[in-house]
């Protein structure tokens, strides 16, 4: 099928196209769902701009259901935050039928947190920056939100560690080249089966370890340069200092440059050093052949239509 072109997002991270798409009456349910009863018609910059606003956005996501937070971060998980209808119904399958499907993507729609647009063609479905950007606090690594915090520069060095030739010159760019490639399946075992033997085995041992181990613990099984330990502030660019005469890359640093493994602080943003080794949710997931949509049933037993 072919793909069909997701609007790009404005400033704002909001896609403008959708407030167009809108029927009269979903842009009423819209307004009073996110704004509230009294709210008045604005227009569709306005209104993207509200929407886009923290506060708005964790509201709308404490009214969802299980199911519709996990359409939401597999969303978050794509490369572009996107994802074409064929794609969307393969990782779906079974899990829900045609109806709670619907409602439950239409019920997205008219919070303003996703847009399904299914085509004869294809169609498309997608979920927003400013969404994820304010997605509640997690206890886990997530690539998309590590590569944003890296240089343009060392995101191009990522790439070179992954085998990637000639990535986009654009930040933006870099980031959706890697994301694809270690959010899918195949391309991530390629990377992983693409390092040393070490580096293997040491991706092997942090996973056994439920995807993430202490700095001590990695320093005993494979011995990392000391120039990691310094601070964690600007982590990434240290495990990419210029390797003296005669040293070899260690495993950690191997697996780090890769994004395969990212480093991890109690103290984020102080001046300690990393204290632990994790490996990012998006890799996880593509290693194993699972995707978030695999953690739970996607409705509860008793299932009624949501009332637009």
């Amino acid at each position: 099928m072919a793909k069909s072109k997701v609007p790009p997002t404005d400033k704002n991270g909001a896609h403008p196209a959708l407030l167009a798409r809108l029927t009269p009456e979903e842009r009423s349910t819209l307004l009073e769902r996110r704004l509230g009863p009294t709210a008045v018609a604005r227009d569709n910059q306005a209104l993207a701009s509200q929407l886009a606003q923290p506060m708005s956005v964790c509201l709308a996501l404490a009214d969802l259901n299980l199911g519709q937070l996990r359409l939401l971060r597999w969303l978050g998980m794509r490369p572009n935050l996107e994802a074409t209808w064929a794609e969307l119904l393969e990782a779906v399958g079974d899990r829900l039928s045609l109806e709670p499907r619907d409602a439950y993507l239409l019920d997205l729609r008219l919070w303003g947190l996703a847009d399904a647009h299914p085509t004869e063609r294809g169609g498309f479905v997608a979920t927003y920056p400013a969404v994820i950007a304010h997605w509640p606090t997690r206890r886990r690594v997530e690539l998309r939100q590590r590569l944003h915090e890296m240089t343009s520069d060392l995101l191009a060095r990522t790439a070179g560690a992954l085998g990637l030739k000639n990535p986009p010159t654009r930040k933006d760019g870099r980031i959706a080249l890697i994301m694809s490639t270690l959010s899918e399946p195949a391309t991530c075992r390629a990377a992983v089966e693409r390092a040393s033997a070490g580096a293997r085995s040491l991706f092997a041992r942090i996973r056994e370890r439920g995807g993430s181990v202490t700095f001590q613990e990695v320093n005993r099984r494979a011995p990392v340069r000391r120039s990691v330990y310094t601070s964690y502030y600007g982590s990434m660019e240290r495990f990419w200092r210029p390797l003296t005469r005669d040293e070899t890359l260690d495993p950690l640093t191997e697996v780090v440059r890769c994004a395969l493994v990212l480093p991890e602080s109690l103290y984020g943003g102080s001046w300690y050093g990393p204290t632990s080794s994790a490996i990012p949710e998006e890799v996880e997931m593509a290693y194993s052949g699972k995707t978030l949509l695999d953690t739970g049933p996607m409705k509860p037993r008793s299932w009624s239509r949501p009332i637009r």
